[in-house]
């Protein structure tokens, strides 16, 4: 086969090789988690009449360098109509380790790993949240994926 032939050929096999992977569906990175925060007698610190902190002064941040990166938190109800508020967190893209949580001046520790999910041959890898330790203490999760923290 002469050079024209190879030539005619590449835009032929560059079209196969896009559409194998034509209506695969990819996993999408999921760095957000839902916790709860309670104190050893079981009481949410959070939410509800014995709350000890206000959801909105809790934040959660990492340190690189000098620089001090905040995660995304927010207040809100789970999607299932029978579960109390939670705080949920997005944690940042740049998939940091230890992350900081203040509650005023009271700052605890997060250690955080992140599950990679192989995309395989047409899709990018994606990204699960896992927390791992507060303080120290392994964190448990429940049945309804939300991660349950004691103080």
């Amino acid at each position: 086969m002469n050079r024209t032939g190879y030539l005619l050929l590449l835009p032929l096999l560059g079209a196969l090789l896009s559409t194998c992977c034509m209506g695969t569906k990819c996993d999408p990175t999921d760095l957000g988690a839902g916790i709860r925060f309670r104190n050893a007698a079981g009481t949410d610190l959070l939410f509800g009449p014995g709350r000890a902190y206000d959801p909105d002064s809790v934040r959660l941040y990492s340190v690189t360098g000098g620089d001090t990166l905040r995660h995304d938190a927010f207040a809100g109800s789970y999607s299932n109509a029978s579960a109390d508020s939670l705080l949920f967190v997005s944690f940042r893209s740049e998939r940091y380790e230890t992350v900081y949580v203040a509650f005023g001046a009271d700052v605890d520790t997060l250690q955080v790993a992140y599950a990679r999910d192989d995309g395989g041959a047409c899709c990018p890898d994606s990204y699960r949240v896992q927390i791992l330790h507060y303080n120290g203490a392994p964190v448990p999760r429940n049945s309804a994926n939300q991660y349950l923290i004691r103080k």
